[in-house]
């Protein structure tokens, strides 16, 4: 706990990652609702899913490289799937290999990013929305 000008904060609860964050959490919504969910990502590569209120985590995912910016969550419209809600996420890790000279970094090492896309799962969506 922590006071500051007469104002406590207590922790709630905390999740602990791979290795440290660099990025923003991502507070997840269902059309106007926001949603109880959290997602964050660490440079570990770690993406957890957490229970705003309970801390409990409802998924856990492991991505090869490090993640250090933020996510994006969109929703789309699409004719075969119907609605869809959509988390995009960057890595980068470092290649064994050189695919070519302008990827180098100033210490000549090679590195790859790559773009992650998930499907959020909408039932436990609309669940944990219903929760609230």
């Amino acid at each position: 706990d922590e006071t500051t000008n007469g104002v406590t904060v207590n922790t709630i609860w905390k999740c602990p990652l791979l290795m440290c964050v660099d990025s923003t959490p991502l507070l997840m919504s269902k059309g106007n609702d926001i949603c109880n969910i959290v997602m964050v990502g660490s440079q570990g590569g770690d993406i957890m899913c957490v229970d705003v209120v309970s801390g409990r985590v409802l998924q856990r995912i492991k991505l090869d490289g490090k993640i250090e910016g933020g996510m994006t969550m969109l929703r789309v419209e699409c004719k075969t799937l119907g609605e869809k809600t959509f988390v995009f996420v960057c890595t980068y890790s470092q290649a064994t290999e050189r695919a070519n000279k302008t990827n180098l970094s100033r210490d000549n090492t090679f590195y790859r990013g790559a773009l992650h896309a998930f499907g959020v799962c909408e039932e436990r969506c609309d669940t944990i929305c219903q929760e609230k």
